[in-house]
């Protein structure tokens, strides 16, 4: 019985994390188009890849902030003890990502599967680094972030945006909760190896 209870948790914990996600991406980027009405017209060369990097961040503080409440949730033997480093993490990393993006060339022109692999680079080397010490199959987290966004970016050069757009974060949020959950699963103990 304690088997299914604790597959029912992180049933749960799955899907709250594919809701934090879908959010994250509805909320942020939500901000970032508000944010982009006072950032283009003011900022030109550099200080416009800079601005639209501060924005970026921005997007990570959505996003580490809705996964801080998640992590939160397990308890202090787990990911809340640093819980506060993935939000600083996600915020650098969304920040790197919108910033190359725009200074590569933005959307439809970049295409939207290289926009989700630096979206996903971008945010998921920064993650590991605070996954590291704590999990020990941790260096797949970068390699599966990147397949996740690239994912659920990939669908809107080939549906219609609105509907592909409410996608995006429903797809890479269901790819990257599963990993998570299999790489919560993995702990290393205190002094750094697996623990039993």
């Amino acid at each position: 019985m304690a088997v299914k209870r604790e597959d029912t948790i992180w049933w749960a914990y799955w899907l709250m994390w594919v809701l934090a996600t879908a959010v994250g991406w509805i909320v942020g980027m939500s901000l970032l188009w508000i944010i982009s009405f006072v950032i283009d017209p003011f900022t030109q060369g550099a200080w416009r890849v800079i601005g639209w990097g501060v924005a970026g961040a921005v997007v990570g503080a959505v996003f580490g902030i809705n996964q801080w409440f998640l992590f939160r949730l397990l308890g202090e033997r787990r990911l809340a003890a640093w819980a506060h480093w993935w939000v600083l993490a996600t915020i650098v990393g969304w920040g790197i990502g919108i910033a190359v993006i725009v200074g590569l060339g933005a959307g439809e022109e970049l295409g939207f599967a290289v926009a989700g692999a630096v979206f996903g680079i971008g945010s998921g080397i920064p993650q590991w680094f605070v996954l590291r010490p704590h999990l020990k199959h941790a260096e797949w987290w970068g390699l599966v972030n990147t397949v996740a966004w690239m994912a659920g970016l990939a669908p809107l050069a080939l549906i219609d945006l609105a509907i592909g757009f409410s996608l995006v974060g429903v797809i890479s949020g269901c790819i990257s909760g599963g990993v998570m959950i299999w790489l919560l699963h993995h702990p290393l103990s205190e002094n750094g190896h697996p623990s039993s």
